[in-house]
């Protein structure tokens, strides 16, 4: 009998046991360990951002002696920031605005080189900013007489011509000037400029390379050919006779049969 009351008494405490929930049955203490903090990231120094410099000029060659300008612009500078332009020339001088961000320059004197490059070193920055550049300026030299010539066989014009056209470039020009003489055919320099150019233009010389000129008149009839670099001041004609002085030999009459 007393068995059967302590089986009783075991299923009764098992059942009200699984009745309860697992949550009150364990009932976990509170985590007391020290939670993990965000890093704090100290501030550093501020980024420095230079800024640009861009220099600029012509870009078509100039005639030598003509002034020119170079031209510094900086992007992003804080305008509170004194700069300082210091420029500097590979040739020419500068007329004016060295120290500023404009200068004038007078390209006489190139050199043999036929450029002038201007250097400039910008100042006022922190030494991170470190600022230069350069850019140039292509000079045209003067007009130089290549060859002359007065009436000749066709074999040596030819000749001129082959040995003219070889030294034209696509950065030059090529001038014909033609000067009848005193005692001539009427048309003369102009119809023989006429074939030179025919002559030039088949042989591979482009138009707009060539510039052909009737010139007057001189004692001689005579050609000059002369190599002009784009740029440089193109020679003008001179003739030695005026045109009033010439006195073109008369036709003589055509005899009419009777």
């Amino acid at each position: 009998m007393k068995k059967a009351i302590i089986a009783t008494i075991a299923v009764t405490v098992l059942t009200v046991m699984f009745s309860i929930p697992l949550s009150a049955q364990q009932t976990p203490e509170p985590d007391k360990s020290p939670k993990p903090t965000a890093a704090t990231t100290p501030a550093g120094p501020p980024v420095l951002t230079c800024p640009q410099l861009d220099l600029k000029t012509v870009t078509q060659p100039v005639r030598e002696g003509v002034p020119v300008k170079f031209t510094a612009t900086l992007v992003g500078a804080d305008p509170k920031i004194p700069v300082a332009f210091d420029w500097y020339l590979s040739a020419g001088v500068i007329n004016r605005g060295q120290g500023t961000a404009v200068i004038e320059v007078n390209t006489a004197g190139a050199g043999a080189n036929r450029e002038i490059v201007a250097n400039l070193l910008v100042g006022g920055f922190p030494p991170e900013c470190v600022m230069t550049a350069s850019t140039s300026v292509p000079v045209a030299g003067p007009a130089q007489k290549v060859d002359e010539f007065g009436e000749v066989k066709d074999e040596e014009e030819t000749a001129r011509l082959d040995r003219f056209a070889s030294y034209i470039t696509p950065t030059d020009i090529g001038y014909v000037f033609g000067y009848g003489g005193r005692t001539g055919v009427r048309g003369y320099a102009n119809e023989s400029l006429r074939k030179m150019r025919t002559y030039l233009l088949k042989n591979g010389v482009s138009s707009s390379n060539l510039v052909f000129v009737d010139g007057g008149y001189r004692e001689e009839a005579t050609f000059e050919l002369w190599l002009v670099p784009r740029g440089s001041e193109a020679p003008r004609a001179s003739p030695t006779v005026s045109s009033k002085e010439i006195v073109f030999p008369k036709r003589a009459p055509v005899k009419r049969k009777p």
